[in-house]
């Protein structure tokens, strides 16, 4: 409806559009700065934490260096292997690493003491001055703009009741209460916006000044940060300036020992105990020791011999020596020195028996004991030797003979009188005639036979060992043989072949028995 003409009304100011009564939002700045503030307040935090555990480091390295501590030994020990009357030797380098990693515990329990002391205050005042800030912003502009919304939601409130009364019943009001009128709402509005802005306004002003001083407090903030971390670099850095320092020192000391001052020291004072350089070495030939020279060590006869081969029935060299204590060995060579010498093989002569010599030849059979003790499951060789000429041989089977009758150079040879078989072997090597002996009853009288040359009927074809085996006139139970003895054997004494000595086949080490003229159960050799 149009307005009458020459009514007085009241309207919006001049200038005002038709929705400048909206209220312009400005955000919450004070909860902006404050978020801030906590930021800081992290920040400091932050560089609180790293320093003070760069200071329980320092103090945690204070105990470390006391373990490096006591791993230099002072004095060394022993001391009597290096100088210590100069502080130029290695007693000297180490007692400088002494004092100086001491010197390095304590720089750091110096640095710990500076950081809690010094550094951390910085921090501690920078955060208390942040909380302060923070109660102050909270306490005005927050606060103030807390009252700024309460306005706008009055002036909000009167807006949205004229509207309502509008869409009702336009201008016309269904009650007569003049507070319901849309003109009287309408001023109210304009005095409640009124009364928001100049809050608004003043707020603004506060915040602007708040956010003109927050500025400069954050320099203020930059600054003790800056502090804090300059107080930091001069303790830390300078420790580590001062380790470093220390550890020039160090290697500075170990550079100015000449090679060889420990050792002319030392030479000096044991001189009556190291070695003369010019002393000769010793040689093998001039070592001497304990029985080097006895007897027992002494072979009866040694040097090289052919033995034959058992496979390939070849003759092959090797070093063969006879010991005094009547053992055969066979070594591959004599040499002593590039490795042991042990024997290849081991005759334990007296139990082995000797064949004559052939030329150059002659037969040794008995067991190898090399390996360990002999006893009754060995196996028996049969070893055919052979010398270099027929005087050699001879030479090696009268050694063999002797030791193999148990007979050495001083000693006397075995009489007739044994009572057993082992007493009843051959001294000599040589073939002796088999005793008389009478058949019947055993243990009767026995004539031993004399020595002499060979008799008629000697056979000597096949002969194998030093000792013969005779035929008996006659055997039985009761073959004759010596007194006490078990088996009816006759010792035979050394000579020459006797009448009626058989000694085919016989291959050593056999006693001697007669031709039986008829067999028995205990015809046979004793």
């Amino acid at each position: 409806m149009a307005e009458k003409p020459g009514l007085p009304h009241r309207g919006p100011p001049q200038g005002a559009g038709a929705h400048d009564p909206e209220p312009q939002e400005t955000g919450d700045t004070a909860g902006l700065l404050l978020n801030r503030l906590d930021a800081w307040d992290s920040v400091c935090k932050t560089f609180e934490s790293y320093i003070d555990a760069n200071a329980k480091a320092h103090k945690a390295q204070v105990k470390e260096y006391d373990k490096v501590l006591k791993s230099i030994l002072d004095p060394v020990k022993p001391g009597e292997n290096f100088e210590q009357s100069s502080y130029n030797g290695i007693t000297g380098l180490i007692e400088n690493m002494r004092r100086n990693t001491q010197g390095i515990a304590d720089s750091h329990l110096e640095v710990e003491k500076n950081l809690k002391g010094t550094t951390l205050p910085i921090l501690a005042e920078l955060r208390g001055a942040i909380k302060d800030k923070s109660k102050q912003i909270s306490s005005g502009v927050a606060k103030d703009w807390k009252s700024v919304q309460k306005s706008r939601e009055a002036s909000q409130k009167h807006i949205d009741l004229l509207a309502r009364q509008l869409e009702s019943s336009g201008i016309h009001i269904s009650k007569p209460d003049p507070n319901n009128d849309p003109y009287v709402i309408h001023r109210g509005i304009y005095h409640r916006l009124n009364k928001q802005i100049n809050e608004e306004n003043e707020n603004r002003r506060d915040l602007l000044q708040a956010q003109h001083n927050f500025q400069q407090f954050e320099a203020y903030i930059v600054d003790k940060i800056k502090l804090s971390v300059t107080s930091f670099h001069q303790f830390v850095a300078g420790q580590s300036d001062r380790q470093k320092g220390i550890y020039e020192d160090i290697h500075q000391k170990a550079h100015v020992i000449n090679g060889d001052f420990e050792w002319n020291a030392f030479a000096a004072r044991n001189k009556d105990r190291l070695l003369d350089p010019n002393a000769p070495a010793r040689h093998i030939e001039k070592a001497a020791f304990l029985n080097q020279n006895h007897a027992a060590t002494q072979p009866i006869i040694e040097g090289t011999l052919e033995r034959k081969g058992k496979l390939l029935k070849s003759y092959n060299s090797g070093y063969y020596v006879v010991t005094q204590a009547k053992f055969l060995h066979e070594y591959k060579d004599n040499e002593n020195f590039k490795k042991d010498p042990t024997p290849e093989l081991s005759l334990y002569l007296p139990d082995c028996t000797i064949g004559a010599v052939a030329g150059q030849k002659f037969v040794v059979k008995g067991k190898d004991t090399s390996k360990g003790k002999l006893n009754a499951f060995s196996q028996t060789h049969e070893l055919a030797f052979k010398a270099a000429s027929a005087a050699e041989a001879e030479k090696w089977q009268s050694a063999l003979a002797t030791a193999i009758g148990k007979t050495t150079a001083g000693e006397t040879p075995p009489t007739s009188e044994a009572s057993s078989p082992v007493a009843s072997r051959q001294t000599s090597g040589t073939l002796d005639p088999p005793s008389k002996q009478t058949t019947g009853v055993p243990g009767t009288e026995q004539h031993p036979p004399t020595s002499g040359a060979h008799g008629p009927g000697v056979q000597t074809t096949g002969i194998t060992g030093g000792e013969v085996t005779a035929t008996p006139a006659s055997a039985g139970p009761g073959s004759a043989g010596p007194v006490g003895s078990p088996w009816g054997a006759a010792p035979a004494s050394t000579g020459t072949h006797g009448p009626g000595v058989q000694t085919t086949g016989v291959t050593g080490g056999e006693e001697a028995t007669t031709t039986p003229a008829s067999a028995g159960p205990r015809a046979g050799s004793g």
